[in-house]
């Protein structure tokens, strides 16, 4: 590529100068100046057509790659941006439910892992057979392994052939690097072949259970880091892990703090006095048309309502055809009968 810009460089300098001297040459020998001239417009040509050619050549390759790329990586893409989020969520989970400010929420490990390696820090001095059951259910929870997918992340894994995908020029060297191992990928295998011996539908081994939350956040984490679409994909997934995991701290965590249920007494007790002084303006406003008054005064005749029975009647049109059939039914007569205040209030209006 470097040698290319020299070389594209070179010619377009060439031309410069060819058209300079045929300037030059052009007061002494028209014929020369013709030639030079030429040779520098066919310079510029020249290096345009290889430009656009190169371009077109290198758009063509570029775009075979990520269509050779996108299908061999494509599943081991999927089931990394599966275990990451599970994981990332599961973590994030555990971390909210704890009392302990020091540890923060953890994202974007394919950038950075050392928020992982100082929440696995803690949670390592943790003691499973002498804590509370409902914090053991927490870890089981976090520690929980999804057999399928470990087991799908060992087999697509065991197929990589990172020299191979390096010399056909499928990845860079820097991916290369990125890329684990054929030792790595081994290890890894033989672990997860012997998932039965620390997890079977519980937590039999702890810390053969915190190694595999380690390894499989890890590899699923190096590898988004590689490819910059994967990137794009875990960043919108982080921000609904995000969103989703402050709902839950709210209403899991938040609501039964001192702070909450201090602030939600003192809203009461605001409300309580607000409405106590504007019950009348807020009344006021709520009554707005002759069917709203109908309805509440169904419900005093017929249930219950707290509100000023004078000001509901005050609204209600009489000669109304719905609201003088209603007041004729003998049931309705009766229920007022027995209603002083409102038989009252009704008598007042006559």
């Amino acid at each position: 590529m470097i040698k290319r810009r020299v070389i594209y460089i070179f010619i377009f300098m060439l031309g410069i100068i060819s058209m300079c001297v045929s300037f030059f040459v052009y007061s002494y020998n028209n014929a020369i100046s013709g030639i030079i001239c030429g040779i520098g417009t066919g310079l510029f040509t020249s290096l345009v057509v290889s430009i656009i050619l190169t371009y077109d050549t290198e758009k063509r390759e570029k775009d075979r790659i990520i269509a050779i790329r996108e299908t061999l990586f494509s599943n081991l893409i999927s089931i990394c941006l599966k275990i990451y989020h599970d994981n990332v969520y599961k973590i994030n989970h555990f971390i909210i439910h704890e009392d302990n400010p020091k540890v923060r929420n953890i994202y974007k490990l394919y950038e950075d892992f050392s928020p992982y390696n100082e929440f696995e820090t803690w949670i390592k001095n943790e003691k499973i057979n002498e804590i509370e059951d409902e914090r053991k259910n927490r870890i089981e929870e976090l520690l929980k392994v999804n057999v399928y997918q470990v087991q799908k992340l060992s087999a697509e894994l065991s197929v990589l052939s990172k020299s191979q995908y390096l010399l056909q020029g499928l990845i860079s060297e820097d991916e290369y690097r990125k890329l684990l191992g054929p030792l790595a990928v081994e290890s890894y295998g033989k672990y997860i072949d012997n998932v039965d011996k620390y997890w079977e539908k519980r937590v039999i081994d702890y810390e053969a259970c915190l190694k595999n939350l380690r390894m499989t956040t890890y590899i699923s984490s190096k590898i988004i880091g590689m490819f910059k679409d994967a990137i794009l994909k875990i960043e919108y997934v982080e921000k609904e892990i995000l969103e989703i995991i402050n709902q839950e701290y709210y209403e899991d965590v938040y609501t039964q703090t001192d702070e909450y249920i201090e602030r939600e007494i003192e809203r009461q007790e605001d409300y309580a006095e607000y409405m106590a002084q504007n019950q009348e303006q807020f009344f006021e406003k709520e009554q707005t048309t002759e069917e709203e008054a109908f309805k509440k005064l169904q419900c005093r005749i017929e249930g219950f309502c707290a509100e000023d029975i004078k000001l509901i009647i005050s609204k209600i049109d009489f000669e109304d055809e719905n609201v003088i059939n209603y007041l004729r039914k003998k049931e309705i007569r009766k229920k007022i009968a027995k209603d002083k205040e409102l038989k009252h209030a009704l008598k007042k209006l006559k």
